[in-house]
């Protein structure tokens, strides 16, 4: 089969977290990155070095030369000595990827826009856009393994969202025990780690999307983002009940959620409190959890660990067996971790090769 091809637009965090994985897969190949830096010696000196996931071991050269026939000039971070072309295009659709071969292009900016264009950078080379967020708009299919992997649909699906860290955290168990016993309602909470755009001083919430949309939050979470992430415990609206239940349409209307922001660099926890149709016992569903986990999608485990114990685990979620419990026979614990960051750029490029190798088959 081919060697598959991708193009990364936005190198933030899991811009290149993505980038890192891809390093040591065999089955995918960056071929060209955009970021709106503008700072191509930054770029490589942020993925040479990283405070969470340590020093990129790979050699890791900046390269500038002049364009055949033009008059610009062409940037490249050569690793191992494969070239991978860097631009800085304030739009998706103006990066050459089809011009650079590529299959597939991960856009993990979460800027609405590039949204709405995605369509326009599907090209003779391109064939499939992925998006690392949950929007409701603009894409074809939200792809989650363990949950709705196999309602893809290669001929119908070409913009794909790969769900949201929380989503792919939290999604696979809900999934299972919503099939097996049948969920009533219930109350997620996630434990999320602190995130670039917080403050480190009490001051005006930063993020891009508030200011784009501060509609979409409520005037709580929009003040409460402002302070200080240092720590402190922000209580906060969540997006994750949202994306579940898009994933999940049988429990839409069921759950209701909230999240925490800690003071933490990476790995998160979800905690599913769900009233159960069925009646069941602590152990049975342990049992069920246990047996019926598919790795690396989904794992178990009732080892006494902490949240740093799971950073870089690439499983999408890990179900922390001591606390599942039941009371009453119905209301049910769940809880699970999940690294935000290295398993979930795991699944993506799990669902980019996913994409890749149904469009091969197609044209075999």
């Amino acid at each position: 089969m081919a060697s598959l091809k991708v193009g990364i637009n936005g190198f933030g965090r899991i811009g290149r977290t993505l980038f890192r994985q891809a390093l040591d897969r065999s089955d995918v190949t960056v071929v060209a990155i955009n970021d709106l830096g503008n700072n191509p010696a930054n770029l490589h000196y942020m993925l040479r070095y990283d405070s969470i996931h340590g020093r990129l071991k790979h050699r890791v050269e900046l390269r500038e030369h002049a364009a055949a026939d033009k008059d610009w000039t062409v940037t490249e971070i050569h690793v191992n000595d494969l070239p991978v072309k860097v631009f800085s295009e304030d739009r998706l659709e103006n990066v050459p990827w089809n011009e650079l071969d590529v299959d597939i292009v991960i856009d993990a900016t979460g800027n609405g826009r590039n949204l709405a264009h995605a369509r326009a950078v599907l090209g003779e080379s391109v064939k499939r856009v992925v998006f690392t967020n949950s929007p409701n708009a603009h894409v074809d299919f939200t792809f989650v393994f363990d949950v709705n992997d196999d309602a893809f649909d290669p001929d119908r699906h070409r913009v794909v969202a790969a769900s949201i860290c929380d989503a792919v955290g939290l999604a696979p168990i809900i999934s299972r025990v919503h099939r097996r016993y049948g969920i009533s309602g219930g109350f997620i909470t996630t434990l999320h780690p602190w995130l670039g755009y917080q403050n480190l001083l009490d001051g005006k919430p930063s993020s891009t999307e508030f200011k784009e949309r501060p509609d979409i939050y409520e005037a709580s979470t929009y003040q409460v983002m402002g302070r200080s992430s240092v720590g402190t415990l922000i209580p906060k609206s969540t997006s994750a009940v949202a994306a579940i239940e898009h994933l999940i349409p049988a429990i839409k209307g069921r759950l209701r959620g909230m999240s925490f922001r800690v003071p933490t660099d990476v790995v998160a926890s979800g905690v599913a409190m769900l009233e159960l149709a069925e009646p069941t016992t602590t152990e049975e569903v342990r049992e069920f959890l246990r047996t019926t986990v598919r790795p690396p999608y989904s794992s178990y485990t009732e080892e006494p660990l902490i949240s740093v114990d799971y950073k870089h685990s690439e499983e999408s979620c890990v179900v922390d067996g001591k606390w599942v419990e039941v009371v009453n026979g119905r209301m049910l614990r769940v809880v699970t971790w999940y690294d935000n960051e290295w398993g979930y750029s795991a699944r993506v490029l799990d669902v980019v090769q996913r994409l890749f190798e149904s469009d091969q088959v197609g044209t075999a």
